[in-house]
């Protein structure tokens, strides 16, 4: 691996090369044009990403994770960059044993040999972080990951390059929300330089996840384990994208992408606190059909803002009431301050639940159902500039949207026509129904308020004759139209109204690749917001005056 000063060298030089890349078609642009400009900067951006990825590749270490990262967490990069960095592999030659020995014996205090009965030489795995070798303490089976000598240091001295390359990009691109990705990432990988926040992770998980016994996460042996070393309990499973051998053992592949979806709005809405890095490696299934989570080095927490600003946002859907949506949105960090902001997701409100009430049978929709014109055609209601401008991602979405994009993928290769109606509703009825904090209170206090409308005028006919009263009259006979006509279905359709803005932004800032374009939008469709949106349609069905 080089030393820190060629690392600096190389990763700037090919970050130079980016920036002037960029500045020169700034130049370009400016003298012939915009169209110049759109017309070449996917090309650049081709280039331009190709270069960074051969950098990573040559220099391994940290930059290879905040690659894999960063590919993953790109809603804000273009799609030309996050497709290159998907092929970054996470693996770098072990060190030798002497060295992991050492390493040990300088956190635990003994040697190995005193440590453990017995301890594989040969590492298990290698990443661009440390070494897991299996070994056992008696007759009980460990893995025991240690981490690279020096790593901490170097982590600090790619992380600053990685910042700085990112920074440029992201100022000739006008990127929002580039800060937060990045930091994300930073965050990600300080937290996984520190083993003793990894068992604390996976000890408070276990702990919230103790009442499910489909779901399984191995013991930590806190006295064999330090910041730089950690043992845990070995469990024997494949990864959950291993369907053949899922299927040879008899478990059924939809019942099991099912308990995930559940096992995740679980962590994430009740308690708050998730793993964030559900890839297959990190799922994995034993013989008698437990989820098996491993890797807790990448966990997150939903703030109490987020928390209570979610239900908030669907309670003024199920109303209507777009005006305190967007202030939702805007506190939220999804949408941007602006004179025009109202007035652009207004529309997008009309035309979307035109859309849903056009297009889509949503008591049998399953994620089969979802064709992508349909997806396309709901994209083509919108002004893409207009959106752009007006919308960005807040930090605690980044890594739950990653979560989501996860966990959507692995649902979907298990039970590509799954249900997302069907596997919510109990849900909904065993865990936010039964009682179990402020945001079930919130989101039955905004299913109220909808029983309460379908007896009384709509909200926004109640805001027009209100304006009447005040002398406002400025009266849009659509929208009142609308609001008599649709009244059995706003407790249903209006949720949908959610999934489909999230769903709609990450599109437009991810767009979909040429290969698999299906399955990105299929995948963000489903990420995120949606799959909030779905809970809610169950409680509210269209009802007669």
């Amino acid at each position: 691996m080089h030393k820190a000063s060629t690392r600096r060298r190389k990763a700037y030089w090919v970050a130079l090369k980016v920036g002037l890349s960029y500045f020169w078609l700034y130049l370009v642009s400016k003298i012939r044009g915009k169209e110049y400009w759109s017309a070449r900067i996917r090309d650049k951006n081709i280039k331009n990403a190709e270069r960074i990825k051969d950098m990573m590749l040559e220099l391994q270490g940290l930059f290879i994770k905040a690659g894999q990262l960063i590919s993953t967490l790109s809603n804000v990069l273009p799609e030309e960059f996050r497709a290159p960095l998907e092929e970054l592999q996470d693996n770098v030659p072990p060190h030798s044993f002497e060295i992991i020995n050492r390493v040990i014996e300088r956190e635990l205090g003994k040697p190995v040999h005193e440590l453990f009965t017995e301890f594989n030489e040969i590492p298990i795995a290698a990443a661009s972080i440390g070494q897991a070798h299996r070994a056992k303490i008696g007759t009980k089976e460990v893995v025991v990951k240690i981490q690279h000598p020096e790593i901490d240091k170097l982590a600090h001295i790619d992380l600053t390059i990685i910042e700085r390359i990112v920074k440029m990009v992201a100022y000739f691109m006008k990127i929002k929300g580039i800060e937060h990705l990045y930091q994300q990432v930073e965050q990600m990988i300080e937290e996984e330089l520190d083993y003793c926040q990894e068992a604390e992770s996976m000890q408070v998980i276990k702990q919230n996840l103790k009442e499910e016994k489909g779901v399984y996460i191995p013991d930590v042996y806190k006295e064999y384990s330090s910041k730089r070393v950690l043992t845990i309990e070995y469990c024997e499973g494949v990864k959950i994208s291993n369907v053949a051998q899922i299927s040879a053992w008899g478990i059924d592949l939809g019942e099991l992408a099912e308990y995930l979806v559940r096992v995740y709005c679980q962590m994430v809405l009740i308690d708050g606190f998730y793993h964030a890095d559900p890839h297959p490696g990190n799922v994995l299934v034993n013989k008698e059909g437990q989820l098996v989570l491993i890797d807790f080095g990448a966990v997150s927490t939903l703030s109490p803002e987020m928390k209570d600003g979610i239900p908030k946002l669907i309670k003024y859907m199920i109303q209507q009431d777009a005006e305190e949506m967007v202030k939702i949105l805007r506190k939220l960090g999804f949408i941007t301050h602006g004179k025009d902001t109202a007035k652009v997701v207004t529309k997008l409100i009309d035309d979307i639940q035109d859309f849903i009430e056009n297009e889509l049978q949503l008591e049998t929709l399953n994620m089969q159902d979802l064709s992508e014109d349909q997806l396309r055609k709901a994209l083509k209601l919108i002004n893409i500039k207009e959106m752009t401008q007006i919308m960005q991602i807040p930090k605690d979405w980044v890594l739950l949207n990653r979560a989501a994009v996860l966990v959507g993928g692995v649902v979907f290769l298990l039970k590509p026509d799954w249900n997302p109606v069907q596997t919510l509703k109990p849900y909904l009825e065993e865990q936010l129904i039964g009682g179990k904090g402020g945001l079930a209170n919130l989101i039955l206090d905004a299913v109220k308020l909808q029983a309460n409308a379908l007896l009384t005028l709509p909200v926004e006919t109640q805001k027009a004759f209100k304006k009447l009263n005040q002398g406002k009259v400025e009266l849009e006979v659509k929208n009142i139209k609308k609001g008599f006509d649709q009244i059995q279905m706003v407790g249903q359709q209006m949720v949908w109204l959610l999934a489909f803005i999230a769903a709609i932004y990450f599109y437009l800032l991810l767009d979909a690749t040429n290969s698999y374009p299906y399955l990105i939008i299929l995948f963000q469709f489903f990420g995120t917001v949606s799959f909030l949106g779905f809970w809610i349609a169950f409680w509210k069905t269209p009802r007669g005056y």
